[in-house]
């Protein structure tokens, strides 16, 4: 069962230089019929940023997921 669009509040890493928000707001939404195929779309208040993730379909081991996030 699909559970729908979600927003999640995620706790920066990196502490915030000003005023800005020490989270950061992501939307995860489905992109395709496989588990972790998801399109995020998030903000930290200061800058938007847009991730589209797809599951390879090979069968090769798995390599850790990571986003690096560059203003």
């Amino acid at each position: 069962m699909d559970p729908g669009p979600v927003v999640v509040r995620l706790p920066r890493v990196d502490p915030p230089q000003d005023e800005a928000a020490p989270f950061v707001l992501v939307h995860v939404s489905s992109a395709g019929s496989r588990p972790l195929d998801l399109n995020l779309i998030g903000t930290d208040n200061n800058s938007a940023f847009a991730v589209s993730c797809k599951v390879a379909k090979d069968r090769r081991p798995a390599q850790p997921l990571a986003f690096i996030l560059m203003r």
